[in-house]
């Protein structure tokens, strides 16, 4: 009895101590996929809530074809989770949830298209409250954006062929906005849009999301074109 109670209290202890070395390595990969899903869901319910949205923006274009860097400024509207306007310094694009107008006001042509169908753009509607339908997140650490922590999030596309090959989001850890984006497209540019000014539930009217085209502009209307 005496020995077979000191074998079984071994293979207890060994037992224990196998627990104790692997339960935290995988209570903490349990802890990290759920901070993930948290904060991928609390960011799409963050926008999906908001009515409109406007936000100030630099954006800073790396070519991988050119060293140099290509640097602007702009402000983006957005309203009801499927409108929204950008301009920059030089170019527009608007879309009121069905059509997409891009102003291209250097070459003075604007190309209308139907929004389904216009893949070279970043549809703000869908990476801010809708990401998880298309690409795949991961947390990739923490960082200060204007000296506000945020979390890092790397999103990749589910399908191949996506003009966006790779996003990352930094997202304030106390709001949930996004406070940078950088991404890299199919042409392998590198685009970063750091937001200085974040106006959640601003009022917004509905024509700004409707195009007047300006005089001596040349139409591209692509709309019909299957």
């Amino acid at each position: 009895m005496i020995l077979y109670s000191s074998i079984e209290f071994k293979k207890l202890k060994l037992r224990t101590l196998f627990i104790l070395l692997f339960m935290p390595a995988f209570a903490i990969m349990g802890l990290q996929a759920q901070t993930l899903a948290d904060i991928t869901h609390s960011v799409e319910s963050k926008y999906r809530n908001l009515k409109s949205v406007s936000m100030v923006f630099t954006k800073e274009v790396k070519s991988g074809n050119f060293d140099a860097k290509e640097k602007g400024k702009g402000k983006i509207w957005l309203k009801n989770s499927d409108k929204f306007r950008i301009d920059s310094d030089r170019e527009q694009i608007i879309s009121d949830g069905k059509i997409v107008w891009i102003y291209s006001k250097e070459n003075k042509q604007v190309t209308k298209n139907r929004k389904e169908k216009v893949k070279n753009i970043l549809d703000f509607s869908q990476y801010f409250s809708d990401f998880n339908s298309n690409y795949e997140s991961t947390l990739k650490g923490k960082d200060k954006i204007l000296d506000l922590p945020c979390l890092i999030l790397e999103l990749t596309p589910k399908k191949e062929n996506e003009f966006i090959t790779r996003l990352f989001l930094w997202v304030e850890s106390k709001t949930y906005l996004i406070r940078k984006i950088e991404y890299f497209d199919i042409n392998d540019n590198h685009v970063s849009l750091l937001f200085n000014q974040i106006s959640p539930n601003a009022k917004i009217s509905d024509n700004k999301f409707s195009f007047q085209l300006p005089q001596g502009v040349e139409l591209v209307d692509l709309t019909d074109i299957k």
